[in-house]
């Protein structure tokens, strides 16, 4: 058995050895950036508690509203204050910004590809896992010990503590804000649950400085690829749960019918629609030249084609507003995001979840940057095209890097995705039936990556999680 899972183990049997009892449960729902609704609140999780018996408990770094649960004021809620910046926390996130590089470089070690490119960061380390374990444990459990007796974390325990709750669900990358409220939970005696709700929380930001009592994956293949990278974690407090944002995507039905959908969006009735997801603006800088460049091509070829563009909530929604409200080629939809930039909070409202599902279930075909966005395309069953090109026609290093992950591979390799890696490519793809992207094989299908083949949805993921809780 390696040094770390060693570790692990006594980890948890020293820190995670507090006790449900079943007849009596408060859950408790940890927001702190905005897209932890999708994953705890919007999934159906949240209405499974109540329907379990259950009393479900809000914590939250602000108010939440118009995301589509009508009992959400009923729900008893904590508003979790700010805190001030403290020379403390600065040092924490700086250990935090290194732990996350070593972790980085020590998985590019392990064969995961070089696809670290985060902060600049594209190094290597030759630690072995032994080496690696006797580096980061001591670290660990020296911050961890240290932020267990601050004074100043006392509001968060006085939360924790007033809302009596047995166990908490969290779903957040984990920066130092995060951390220190999960250590007053473990003040407090309150069972800690993980729920990943983004492939790159394993592969990019993957660390748990605080060990969860169960850690809730996707698919097996996940969880054994997280267990391997961070060695603390331990086996014993798993459960396979698919991803909870995407069980509203199960047999999902529509709600408009598609002369609706044209009506809505001014498409003829027999045109084909590309759903142009938006990306980062940090991962493409000239996305607006690369969509140009497709309705030439759609103009000058004569492709039955509109171009549906959704902007990323991350990038300036009035300028593509603006820059395309006289190109009849594409259509921008409405900015249904919610967004507080100084506080790092982002989410979609009610009516931008309810336009998604709409626009993934009647669009043609998906185009977009590797992203998660593909992974939810998959659930409709459409055709997928990732663009790996810059408005020069080279190839973008930063979204290739993405396509090293072994999660990514394995999407492009089962041919859930097809790579253009230029636009002559991404034309030949469209020139094809939109149906004939997808083999045989993986029709009406999910990918293994994401479901370990099985459906899951919220009343088998809860009625699993409160036995491994037991």
């Amino acid at each position: 058995m390696r040094l770390e899972a060693i570790i692990g183990r006594v980890l948890i049997s020293l820190d995670l050895s507090n006790k449900l009892d079943i007849s009596a449960r408060k859950i408790g729902f940890l927001i702190f950036y905005g897209p932890e609704i999708r994953t705890l609140l919007s999934s159906g999780l949240l209405d499974q508690v109540i329907e379990s018996g259950d009393k479900p408990v809000i914590f939250s770094r602000f108010e939440i509203s118009d995301v589509g649960l009508a009992d959400i004021g009923a729900i008893e809620t904590y508003i979790l204050p700010e805190g001030n910046p403290s020379y403390w926390r600065k040092f924490n996130g700086l250990f935090s910004s290194w732990l996350l590089k070593y972790l980085k470089a020590h998985q590019r070690y392990l064969g995961f590809g070089n696809f670290h490119w985060s902060n600049g960061y594209r190094g290597s380390t030759s630690k072995s896992d032994f080496w690696s374990a006797l580096v980061r444990f001591p670290l660990i459990s020296i911050i961890n010990l240290l932020n267990y007796f601050r004074w100043d974390l006392k509001s968060y325990s006085s939360i924790i503590s007033n809302s009596q709750v047995d166990s908490i669900f969290y779903s957040s990358y984990q920066d130092s804000n995060l951390i220190e409220f999960l250590i007053c939970a473990r003040r407090e005696k309150v069972n800690l649950v993980y729920i990943l709700s983004n492939w790159k929380d394993i592969y990019i930001n993957n660390h748990h400085q605080v060990i969860p009592n169960i850690l809730s994956y996707w698919s097996e293949k996940l969880f054994l690829d997280s267990l391997r990278i961070n060695g603390l974690l331990s086996s014993s407090k798993f459960i396979i749960s698919g991803n909870p944002t995407f069980y509203p995507f199960s047999n999902y039905t529509s709600l408009m019918s598609k002369e609706d959908f044209f009506l809505n969006y001014g498409i003829a009735g027999d045109m084909k629609v590309i759903l142009w997801a938006g990306s980062m603006q940090s991962l493409v800088s000239d996305e607006c030249i690369l969509i140009d460049n497709l309705v030439h091509v759609i103009r000058d070829s004569g492709l039955n084609y509109r171009v549906i563009l959704r902007v990323n909530p991350f990038s300036n929604y009035m300028f593509y507003r603006n820059y395309y409200q006289d190109i009849s080629e594409v259509t921008v939809c409405e900015n249904n995001w919610k967004r507080n930039v100084e506080k790092d909070i982002t989410y979609q409202t009610e009516t931008g979840e309810l336009e998604w599902s709409e626009l993934l279930f009647h669009c043609d075909l998906l185009v977009s940057a590797p992203s998660t966005v593909a992974l939810e395309a998959t659930m409709f069953n459409k055709s997928i095209i990732n663009f790996i090109f810059d408005s020069s026609d080279c190839l973008n290093q930063k979204l290739l890097s993405i396509l090293e992950s072994p999660f990514y591979r394995a999407l492009v390799g089962n041919g859930y995705v097809n790579i253009a890696k230029n636009m002559s490519e991404l034309i030949s793809l469209l020139n094809r039936n939109a149906n004939d992207l997808r083999s045989d094989e993986i029709n009406s299908s999910i990918p293994d990556i994401i479901s370990g083949n099985r459906i899951y949805n919220a009343e088998v993921f809860y009625t699993e999680l409160k036995e491994t809780l037991i």
